[in-house]
């Protein structure tokens, strides 16, 4: 009666024939543990870019479309995993009395100093090692990650190129990196929390071959409608699972 009708051919089953009700419960759990772990192949997709280029919202699209692919999580992040503390939180919990400065966040400016972007490489560069064991577990799980930023924006100070260089070898590599440029001014109409001039520089570096050879994205250009971005970044995504 109720919910309780499948506890009752359980029970009636094992009375009937003990050991064939065992082994049937055994290999299902097999089987059941099996599906669980078994390698299905995810994947790691990056979107760099100044703020405005779109980034986000090709994100959010793809999030959605790639539901009808055969991924079993879609997950997105904003430049990092999350799983350390940010360093503009910890120094306002530390040392409270200082007064907060915006270039502590990971969308630094180009001024930040050589001191400061040693201390962002090695910081976050940090919380992606630490968290090289979920990652994989995610991509042998199947799940598609992305990523709005990532740890290559590290680079727009240009300075402390050779840590850099050696962060990128210990951090775990994306499957596919894709560039958002156009004319900064139509990036600077659309989202006007960084000047012109440090748009033009964000795009310099990323368009560096310095940059290029160590991460080797794909462009794409970002004033086109963003269904024809995400038309093409999918069919990217579907010719790599393929």
């Amino acid at each position: 009666r109720g919910q309780g009708w499948w506890k009752a051919l359980l029970l009636k089953n094992f009375k009937r024939n003990p050991v064939g009700a065992v082994f049937q419960g055994m290999r299902f759990l097999f089987w059941y543990t099996l599906e669980y772990v078994k390698f299905q192949k995810g994947l790691i997709v990056v979107f760099l870019g100044p703020d405005g280029a779109g980034k986000s919202s090709l994100c959010a699209i793809l999030s959605e479309s790639l539901s009808r692919y055969p991924f079993r999580k879609i997950a997105v992040f904003h430049g990092r995993l999350g799983m350390f503390y940010e360093l503009s939180n910890l120094r306002r919990l530390f040392l409270p009395w200082k007064r907060q400065r915006r270039d502590l966040s990971p969308h630094m400016p180009s001024q930040n100093s050589t001191s400061r972007s040693f201390l962002h490489i090695a910081y976050y560069g940090m919380e992606f090692i630490v968290g090289w064991p979920w990652i994989w577990w995610a991509r042998i799980r199947g799940y598609a990650l992305l990523f709005d930023r990532y740890f290559y924006d590290f680079a727009i100070p240009q300075r402390n190129r050779k840590f850099f260089g050696s962060m990128i070898r210990c951090i775990p590599k994306p499957d596919l990196v894709f560039l958002l440029i156009a004319p900064p001014e139509i990036i600077y109409q659309r989202k006007t929390e960084l000047s012109l001039q440090e748009i033009r520089h964000q795009l310099e570096v990323f368009q560096n071959q310095w940059f290029v050879d160590l991460v080797h994205p794909m462009v794409l250009q970002a004033e086109r409608p963003l269904s024809e971005l995400a038309s093409e970044v999918e069919s990217r995504i579907a010719e790599r699972i393929r």
